[in-house]
């Protein structure tokens, strides 16, 4: 074959892959696109659709015949109105519950609810359902208030611990919060709070009550607000509040003794004894707060938070039924003295068989690092009665001629202790081998301290008095030695 001959193939053949390629063009047809079917929306009520509570839950769905919801809008309206163009708002759920804000009992709602296809168009039939919808408002009330059980008007330092219980008909985790405040609140520039739903407990604390110079009267107002923006009532509870008084050193002084179980009577000569010591020493600005006629410390909230506005307490109960204020007190007591406090505590029933705080703290705290009798019987804690022949030598190397005896013996008791390490013996009964002496297994041959004074960490430090200090009067010089006792007890204080 010629080569023009090849050549002539060739072209035939490229006009027939051509033709070829003509003819598919040719025979290709488009068809008219279709425009985009908006989605459907249905919505429906889980429960009866006449009046319900403000808790609905609603469903819905949609469908959409040209492709996939991806999503819907819904809103609310009030007063039968149409949906705004502005207020849609995109979920992509399909039930949910809703709280709707209904303060005065009852309102009409209108639930709306859209469809979007994965197009972006929407149904342009919105959905709705008309909503009868009810509220009850809920309640509040103080419970366990504190109270003078002889009469007349609770008093007490600024500083209080409240309690109250809310309700709601429409259940019990319905309440949105408690507003609590002092006097005026806001509005005077006092004490104002909002408090969540599971605050049930507040203390008010010092500063919350603005000048507490003066002693006058305080009201404390509560009510409660539910989540559909209901009001519920309002409660209030009026006190006086005494003043806080301070003379360079902060001193409180704790009366937890009252012979009577009703009738108040501060006559006694523990009181006398007490009162007239620290008197003198702080010239008459001290602050004296009284067991009996408080209520006694009803929280440990109360204690604690008292206790941090002062530099030494002074606190007495010697008689023979147990403090349980003390037992309340615990960790107050322990956090005012790793903050640097100074406590004098005397009190006949607090440790031994009677104790009624643990071992760590009275060893840590008080300096006591054991109990035992202080005559020949089992080596046990027992209660010991001093007599008019006896007398607790003071261990002070400063004055080592002072000393304490009574003028008879008495029908009281206390427990000896043995100190803890790192205790300083104040007062003690010496011990004698004749009288003293035992074989019997745990048995301590030592001075039997009824006195002693304790350092702990942090630069606290406690006098702790397990003898009725007030019948110590044969030497005439009781008082003379209480007040020793408080001014070392102050040296080297510094305010924390």
């Amino acid at each position: 074959m010629s080569t023009h001959t090849s050549r002539a193939i060739r072209a035939l053949l490229a006009l027939a892959l051509l033709a070829a390629l003509g003819a598919v063009g040719c025979s290709k047809t488009t068809t008219p696109r279709k425009p985009n079917q908006p989605p459907l929306t249905q919505v429906f009520l889980q429960g009866p659709i006449d009046t319900m509570s403000y808790r609905v839950r609603l469903h819905w769905s949609g469908n959409d015949p040209d492709g996939d919801v991806t999503g819907f809008e819904i809103q609310f309206t009030t007063n039968g109105l149409a949906p705004a163009d502005t207020a849609w708002r995109f979920t992509t759920m399909v039930d949910s519950i809703f709280a709707l804000p209904i303060p005065d009992r009852a309102a009409e709602f209108t639930f709306w609810v859209r469809a979007v296809d994965n197009a972006g168009a929407r149904d342009p039939h919105p959905a709705s359902l008309h909503l009868d919808l009810t509220n009850h408002p809920p309640q509040v009330d103080f419970y366990n208030l504190p109270h003078r059980s002889h009469g007349g008007i609770y008093h007490f330092m600024p500083v209080v611990t409240l309690q109250w219980r809310g309700s709601d008909p429409e259940g019990e985790h319905t309440i949105r919060n408690y507003h609590l405040w002092l006097d005026d609140g806001a509005a005077g520039g006092g004490f104002d709070t909002l408090l969540s739903q599971a605050d049930t407990v507040f203390t008010l604390r010092m500063e919350h009550f603005g000048d507490v110079s003066t002693t006058r009267q305080h009201t404390v107002h509560l009510s409660v607000v539910d989540e559909a923006q209901a009001q519920g009532n309002t409660v209030s509870f009026t006190w006086q509040v005494d003043a806080y008084v301070t003379n360079g050193t902060r001193v409180l002084l704790i009366d937890d003794y009252n012979k009577s179980p009703s009738v108040m009577d501060n006559t006694s000569p523990m009181d006398s004894m007490y009162r007239n010591t620290v008197n003198e020493m702080t010239a008459g600005r001290y602050t004296l707060y009284e067991t009996f006629d408080h209520d006694n410390f009803r929280f440990a909230a109360d204690a604690e938070e008292l206790f941090r506005h002062y530099d030494l307490i002074v606190w007495y109960n010697e008689a023979t039924a147990l403090p349980t204020n003390l037992n309340v007190c615990a960790d107050a007591v322990r956090h005012f003295l790793e903050r640097g406090g100074r406590l004098f505590f005397s009190a006949l029933s607090v440790v031994g068989q009677d104790r009624i705080l643990s071992d760590d703290f009275h060893k840590y705290y008080l300096g006591v690092g054991q109990t035992y009798c202080a005559h020949p019987s089992p080596p046990t804690d027992c209660n010991y009665t001093l007599r008019s022949n006896q007398v607790l030598k003071s261990g002070n190397p400063a004055v080592p001629g002072d000393s304490l005896a009574i003028p008879a013996s008495f029908l009281g008791f206390l427990d000896f202790f043995v100190p803890a390490d790192s205790t300083v013996q104040e007062f003690y009964l010496p011990y004698q081998k004749a009288g003293d002496d035992t074989l019997e297994t745990g048995y301590v041959k030592g001075n039997h301290v009824g006195v002693a004074t304790r350092t702990v960490a942090g630069g606290g430090r406690t006098t702790f008095s397990s003898v009725a200090l007030h019948k110590m009067t044969r030497f005439g010089n009781r008082d003379a030695v209480l007040r020793r006792l408080l001014q070392n007890l102050q040296a080297g204080y510094i305010r924390r």
